[in-house]
């Protein structure tokens, strides 16, 4: 599991760091601290707070991100995060469990009132990264086993070389939603090629999306995240 690679390194490398890190939540813990929020974590989530409620004092778990303990990416999901710009049926907002350190933005899982064992991860619920918590995960952990993360002179975590971008290759996603079936690969590949591909050439964006308008078994209807991206955002298709 990539969250015990990172556990291991800050044990070894950093237990300052590691003495930090918060005592787990039972499932019961967790479903009283979302009752009021009316929205449903997947069970991915659960697992990593079944691991750890976050750091304490706003430290982060990688070098630039916090790892927020529940109660907290809770609170400001219910007071700052809830997103206005999806209409209709589906209600969702994101939970930001790994904000930029002391500043806005970062990693945000979504969470709807359906029930998931997953779900996508995008960066300040507007860019989309991963398709699932544990593939975020995984690629951090990458650079913790590649060697990228050091401790600094003063006990802060740092990458060797920029933390660059971490999630799915746009190019790559842009490439498979060219050449692939849109209704099988991924939803985040199909989000990332898709906005890729309405910047680069804005008509064959909509030609090949009408394919999945027109069908109303198309997981457009379904997954409310495409539906988001494909409806609600015109101006990715530059669109008066």
């Amino acid at each position: 599991m990539a969250i015990d690679q990172i556990h291991r390194w800050m044990r070894d490398n950093a237990p300052h760091r590691e003495a930090l890190l918060q005592p787990p939540l039972t499932g019961l813990q967790i479903d009283e601290l979302l009752t009021d929020s009316g929205l449903i974590l997947p069970k991915e989530a659960y697992t990593l707070y079944g691991w750890r409620n976050g750091v304490a004092n706003r430290e982060c778990l990688f070098p630039g991100y916090e790892f927020r303990p529940l109660e907290k990416a809770v609170e400001n999901l219910i007071r700052d995060w809830r997103d206005e710009a999806l209409r209709g049926p589906h209600t969702h907002a994101w939970l930001f469990i790994f904000p930029v350190f002391l500043t806005y933005g970062g990693y945000a899982l979504f969470c709807d009132m359906k029930p998931r064992a997953t779900s996508a991860v995008d960066y300040d619920g507007l860019d989309a990264k991963t398709d699932t918590l544990a593939d975020l995960m995984g690629l951090v952990a990458d650079r913790f086993a590649q060697g990228s993360v050091f401790v600094d002179d003063e006990g802060e975590l740092d990458f060797t070389d920029g933390l660059g971008p971490i999630g799915l290759d746009r190019d790559s996603c842009y490439r498979r939603v060219l050449e692939g079936d849109w209704e099988t690969m991924s939803q985040a590949v199909l989000r990332i090629g898709f906005q890729t591909l309405a910047q680069r050439h804005a008509e064959l964006a909509v030609h090949n999306s009408l394919r999945m308008f027109e069908d109303p078994s198309s997981r457009i209807w379904q997954e409310p995240l495409i539906f988001k991206d494909f409806i609600i955002k015109p101006e990715l298709l530059h669109f008066p």
